[in-house]
């Protein structure tokens, strides 16, 4: 339960939709920190 809390304050907190495939991804800082980079620039309007 408290990854899916940490996934819902994520989503909640930067409006990025995280499937539960890439749950494991997010295990370290350090795997979060390049997962919400990359979604963060893949979003419209994110600068290059």
């Amino acid at each position: 339960m408290d990854v899916l809390n940490f996934v819902i304050a994520l989503h909640e907190a930067l409006g990025v939709e995280i499937p539960e495939a890439d749950y494991p991804g997010l295990a370290t800082l350090d795997g979060c920190v390049a997962y919400l980079g990359a979604a963060l620039a893949r979003r419209p309007g994110a600068a290059p």
